[in-house]
């Protein structure tokens, strides 16, 4: 069976939307010098070295231009958490 690449990226998008729902108590310090106002939305991006961004700069990955392109458009604060790993495989999430 095939499956449209653009169809698992809209649901690992739709994945993350619902499961990131954060208590606004268990926020870090990480969080707090990050923003300045709390996000209502955090966006984690899983993947491989094309989501980390290596051997760009880290204003170039996706999900740090995803980032600004919420902030241009003021439609909405968001966090985002590149989490993308070289190497990384999709076993390896799974794991």
């Amino acid at each position: 069976m095939y499956y449209h690449p653009r169809s698992f990226f809209l649901a690992a998008v739709l994945a993350v939307f619902g499961c990131t729902q954060q208590n606004q108590q268990e926020t870090n310090h990480h969080d707090q010098v990050r923003s300045s106002s709390n996000p209502s939305i955090t966006i984690a991006f899983l993947g491989d070295s094309l989501t980390e961004g290596f051997g760009i700069q880290n204003e170039l990955s996706y999900p740090s231009r995803i980032e600004a392109l919420f902030q241009e458009q003021k439609k909405q604060s968001i966090r985002v958490i590149n989490a993308g790993i070289s190497g990384s495989t999709t076993a390896l999430l799974l794991e």
